[in-house]
């Protein structure tokens, strides 16, 4: 019944993050098997009578917008009952959202059948609380923080709220679907200790929403920060043009706060108050995804790398996968495809992996290839990261036996190909005017590019570019079976594999360069020598890996891109004592160093200027390794 009702929001007052309160009420003859379903374009939480009913909008896209169904029952009285809807709504495009106007819409049912559409009888109002319009940003992939006046609090969500006015019915319909995910399941999470200068610590990293009761004997004005490390025994609030904080002002007399839009990651808090005030609670609702955990028995530091890998992973995976749950919350197919195959195997869950692949192919980029982060609007992005993509189809694929994927996604998949072969010049793949990343490693970064991408007439050929293109072809050649169309693929794949070896091999050091432009030859990275293998460009591949797993002059791996070096030392037999002697040095490292989960890259912390993650999805791929080595250790 949602598609009947309509689109609502308050009269605004500002184009971009704008927090609303709605209320309305109804009766119905049951009190039993009452559903209501909701929608938001940003984000929303819903009260029945006062108390919470749920809260939390799949981030989506506009042309296909997600409901939730949540039952009332339980919170339900004889006669008339109040709905109430507290909702934000950025209106910007960021990594993981979109510009896409304001607005609500919900139905109410009663055994099927409607009790209750979203229209302008509704009452509504710009919040009296929260701070609209902009404010600092936390990051510019998290986009705005937020403001919290408690002397605007009244009793709105019984419906006892001043200042509410009819609605305004702001958008037509669209196509709706049911959320495609498990909601998230949560729980109270307290502070381990508290440190000196207000900080809190929570033990290890935890991602939730802040929560608290403090008591002040005058009006107080607050900042809450949040951050996965301490600096002279300080959250660091402020890195460069981040602002890792948010702001309260206190009313004299008892703060009761819970927070439901804006998600932290986070190991430490902190609170600055510019008068003394009683913390009588301070805690977070943690949440996380609903996964069953498939135990592992291993050795010693092994079965803490494992504990610890899965926590990361856990960590990173709500609404979809991220890459970090602090500083970002995006996600890249790139990240993605490595926390899907450690997800395969130590979850056995292909819901979850699935609905983010069908949201990764939704949209393109003025390019024509998928954008950096979804779901997102924006034209940035990375090319060998969509060509992931397939590799990523072709393994959920396998790992799921779900072929029906593939065939919702093809038409996307076929349109990203063809762009990719309309850009081979002279037997190889061209790099595109965009941010050609491989990994975050020197003249492999690339960083420049972000904000001033290569010109179309300077053309260059990278090796890495074109072995993502060779086994995004092989890919899907295998997903398209045996047809006409699959043999193409096979053979386009052929010709790049032979071009590649001509073009970018030295014959004296039997190893590969990374670029090639105006037939100059540039750049030797281990990275670049996995890809060859893996994409089938190598050719002495046991000679190769014997140098790679040895001390050579090569610029080293970084942890972005461990999962490569170890599909081919798998693939290749005989390094399996050297993966269990590397695992333990590298991730033993950062247990040593006390990570509760593991890290962006190996400097952590202190890497990115002061910015480096300390929870990194493609840092749990010692979780993927394990399995495979105890599998071939069983065989």
């Amino acid at each position: 019944m949602i598609e009947k009702a309509k689109w609502i929001w308050p009269l605004s007052q500002y184009d971009v993050h704008e927090f609303a309160e709605f209320y309305t009420l109804f009766s119905c003859d049951t009190l039993k098997n009452v559903k209501m379903k909701i929608s938001s374009k940003t984000n929303y939480a819903v009260f029945c009578n006062g108390e919470e009913v749920g809260y939390g909008q799949y981030q989506d896209y506009p042309d296909e917008k997600v409901y939730d169904e949540w039952t009332l029952d339980a919170f339900l009285k004889e006669g008339e009952n109040v709905i109430a809807i507290q909702a934000i709504s950025y209106n910007l495009n960021y990594s993981s959202g979109i510009a896409d106007g304001k607005g609500i819409i919900f139905s109410v049912e009663a055994d099927g059948v409607p009790v209750l559409l979203s229209d302008k009888n509704v009452q509504g109002r710009i919040s009296k609380t929260y701070q609209s319009g902009p404010y600092h940003n936390f990051t510019q992939q998290l986009s705005f923080a937020f403001g919290y006046d408690f002397r605007g609090e009244d009793d709105w969500k019984n419906g006892r709220g001043a200042d509410f006015t009819n609605c305004e019915e702001t958008l037509p319909t669209c196509r709706f679907m049911p959320r495609p995910i498990k909601k998230m399941e949560q729980w109270i999470c307290t502070p381990k200790q508290a440190l000196e200068a207000g900080v809190y610590d929570f033990g290890k990293e935890t991602v939730g929403f802040l929560g608290f009761e403090i008591f002040a004997d005058e009006e107080t004005q607050l900042t809450v920060a949040f951050g996965e490390h301490l600096e002279n025994g300080n959250v660091k609030q402020i890195i460069h043009d981040r602002n890792f904080s948010v702001d309260f002002y206190l009313k004299k007399g008892l703060n009761v706060f819970q927070e439901r839009f804006s998600r932290f990651g986070f190991r430490y808090l902190q609170l600055h108050a510019d008068k003394e005030v009683d913390v009588r609670k301070i805690y977070v609702r943690a949440v996380q995804y609903p996964v069953k955990v498939k135990p592992l028995a291993l050795d010693g530091v092994h079965q803490d790398i494992y504990n610890v890998g899965i926590h990361t992973l856990r960590c990173c995976m709500h609404d979809h996968y991220e890459d970090c749950p602090w500083r970002e919350q995006a996600q890249y197919i790139m990240d993605s495809r490595t926390q899907m195959l450690c997800g395969y195997l130590a979850f056995e869950e292909f819901t979850f992996a699935r609905a983010c692949l069908k949201q990764m192919g939704h949209h393109f980029t003025k390019d024509g290839i998928f954008p950096i982060t979804t779901p997102s609007y924006t034209d940035l992005a990375i090319p060998c990261f969509s060509l992931t993509y397939l590799t990523a189809l072709k393994e959920y694929t396998d790992y799921s036996g779900d072929k029906s994927l593939f065939e919702e996604m093809r038409g996307n998949v076929k349109i990203l190909l063809d762009n990719f072969i309309g850009r081979i010049k002279n037997g190889l793949l061209v790099d595109f005017p965009s941010w050609n990343f491989y990994e975050w490693s020197d003249g492999l970064g690339n960083s420049q590019e972000i904000g001033a991408p290569r010109a179309e007439n300077a053309e260059r050929n990278s090796l890495p570019l074109n072995c993502f293109m060779i086994m995004a072809l092989d890919a899907y050649a295998d997903l398209l079976g045996e047809c006409e169309e699959a043999k193409n693929c096979k053979k386009i794949a052929e010709s790049l594999r032979e071009n590649c070896r001509k073009a970018f091999y030295d014959a004296d050091k039997k190893e590969y360069f990374t670029y090639k432009e105006k037939d100059k030859l540039t750049h030797k990275a281990e990275y670049t020598q996995y890809l060859a293998i893996l994409s089938g460009v190598a050719q002495d591949t046991e000679a190769l890996c014997r140098k790679l797993t040895e001390k050579n002059d090569l610029i080293p791996i970084t942890l972005a891109s461990y999962l490569f070096k170890y599909e081919v030392l798998l693939k290749q037999g005989g390094y399996e004592e050297y993966l269990w002697k590397e695992i333990e040095q590298v991730w033993g490292y950062m247990l040593k160093c006390g990570a509760t989960t593991f890290w962006e890259t190996i400097k952590g912390a202190a890497d990115f200027n002061g910015a480096g993650s300390l929870c990194h999805g493609w840092s749990a791929v010692p979780v993927y390794v394990y399995h495979k080595l105890k599998s071939l250790k069983n065989k």
